[in-house]
């Protein structure tokens, strides 16, 4: 098999190959319509996204993105960290966050909601990139923080009572303070300006920025 970002990450992630994750081999795979057209969707979007979000609705595809070899949604990795207690944070890494502003700030926030209503500069700066799945409990992915139910409806065993917190500007607010990276510049998004979430081509100093202050706030399962 090739090595590809896509594929690569998320088998580092979950242990397994493409067979058993959904993405079998690159960065967009083929979706076949009902009408014997096709068209090629990106594989980087959330966990929980289905085909017909990422390639539309004309695809007729209501299964999962990221399908295991059960034809369920995969397992998610952050899971076996969370249940034993340990906030998982997330920094541009591959379905495991935001990346799809459009159709997953909706999703994930609600239709009507605040995060719905920004436009897409604020939304791509606020909202995608970033992320922290939490333990049972934990304060960090509270209400009062911007805590969202983390949904996993196919997860083995269940998983309920979960919250999750998405994107650099709920990050912030929860830690006090705009992330920095390691050369003490507030990391701003690369093409608005706006603080936030730099994009899915960050300088070293900005990844590390994002990983060295998860780590020093008490999460203990950064990627």
């Amino acid at each position: 098999m090739i090595s590809h970002t896509a594929n690569d990450i998320l088998t580092s992630l979950t242990g397994v190959y493409g067979d058993r994750h959904g993405i079998s081999v690159a960065n967009s795979y083929g979706v076949f319509r009902p009408n014997g057209s096709t068209t090629f969707a990106s594989s980087f979007f959330y966990w929980t996204d289905l085909v017909s979000d990422v390639a539309s609705a004309s695809s007729g595809d209501s299964t999962f993105g990221m399908l295991s070899e059960k034809g369920k949604n995969a397992p998610a990795p952050w899971v076996a960290f969370t249940r034993a207690g340990c906030d998982v944070g997330e920094f541009a890494t591959a379905n495991t966050i935001i990346e799809r502003t459009s159709f997953d700030v909706p999703k994930i926030f609600g239709p009507m909601s605040l995060e719905a209503a920004e436009d897409s500069n604020h939304q791509v700066a606020d909202f995608e990139g970033v992320g922290v799945h939490c333990a049972k409990g934990s304060a960090l992915c509270s209400t009062g923080k911007h805590g969202v139910a983390d949904l996993l409806p196919q997860e083995p065993t269940g998983y309920s009572g979960f919250n999750a917190l998405f994107g650099a500007k709920y990050l912030a607010q929860a830690l006090g303070a705009p992330i920095q990276d390691l050369d003490g510049n507030v990391i701003k998004n690369a093409d608005s300006g706006l603080p936030g979430f730099p994009g899915f081509d960050p300088s070293a100093s900005q990844s590390l920025g994002y990983v060295a202050t998860m780590q020093e706030a008490g999460i203990p399962v950064t990627f």
